[in-house]
């Protein structure tokens, strides 16, 4: 009966050292697995690419480019915004935009159980837009009085991104009263970036428009006078050797007035206009 009872006693000592052994077996590998999992996380973490930022609107990147690459590690990357996974993402509209990012990657446990390891980090890309509308064909006009005049013309304004945008005219022109005059160009796209020129009307009267036509009509008409003096001096030579003709010419508006004389020994003159 007492061996009996020694021997009860034997194996529950054997058994507890077991189970003692057992638990000591198991905190240890399981405190492995916990400094596996750790390691991996740090791993994991430092993969973590993405950080606040500012971004142009517009701008298109494949946000996965932007983030570095440990080729000596196996784990898996993917981004949201809100619930959707994107790779490319267009920054087409003014505010934050809040990324996140998910690393993760998996390993076996002392068990041969699968563990996921996951970590992730939002990141806040601000988009603004600070480039200016471009504005083309700003150049000085000159009319005349009484004309019309359109002050759009040959001015286009685009955007990078908006593309055509509405031209903007500010100032005012009388076309029936001679002067220069400013007119102010404005182009602006949709968030509110402004490009501003500037350009002259310049309005004369009608005399002064006049003048600059009989300038051009007098300059011609002396080139072809002096052409048809020479012409008729050659075929009336003859009377008039050693002598030299004479002529003289106005303009009345878009009038010409010639008058030649070939001397008092030619006895010949012309008058006639054109």
């Amino acid at each position: 009966m007492k061996k009996s009872k020694k021997l009860v006693l034997i194996c529950v000592i054997i058994i507890g050292i077991i189970i003692v052994g057992l638990g000591i077996g198991y905190y240890i590998l399981d405190n492995k697995d916990k400094q596996k999992e750790t390691d991996i996380r740090k791993v994991l973490e430092q993969e973590l690419g993405l950080s606040d930022r500012i971004v142009e609107y517009g701008t298109e990147i494949n946000i996965l480019d932007e983030m570095p690459k440990n080729v000596n590690f196996n784990y898996d990357k993917k981004i949201y915004v809100g619930d959707k996974e994107i790779t490319d993402y267009k920054f087409d509209e003014i505010g934050e935009i809040k990324f996140t990012e998910v690393n993760y990657t998996y390993y076996n446990s002392f068990l041969n159980q699968t563990k996921k390891v996951e970590v992730k980090k939002v990141s806040t890309y601000t988009v603004e837009d600070t480039k200016k509308p471009i504005v083309e064909g700003v150049t000085d006009k000159e009319i005349t009085v009484g004309d019309s005049i359109d002050l759009k013309e040959g001015i286009i304004a685009r955007d990078e991104v908006d593309g055509d945008l509405e031209i903007i005219i500010e100032g005012n022109v009388d076309t029936n009263t001679a002067g220069e005059y400013t007119v102010n160009v404005m182009a602006k796209d949709k968030n509110g970036n402004i490009t501003e020129d500037t350009y002259i009307v310049k309005v004369n009267n009608k005399s002064e428009a006049q003048k600059k036509t009989n300038r051009n009509v007098s300059s011609s008409s002396n080139s072809s006078a002096n052409k048809n003096t020479s012409n008729n001096a050659q075929s009336t030579s003859g009377n008039t050797k050693g002598e030299q003709s004479t002529y003289n010419y106005e303009t009345y508006g878009d009038r010409i007035y010639f008058e030649e004389d070939r001397g008092e020994n030619g006895n010949y003159s012309e008058k006639f206009t054109w």
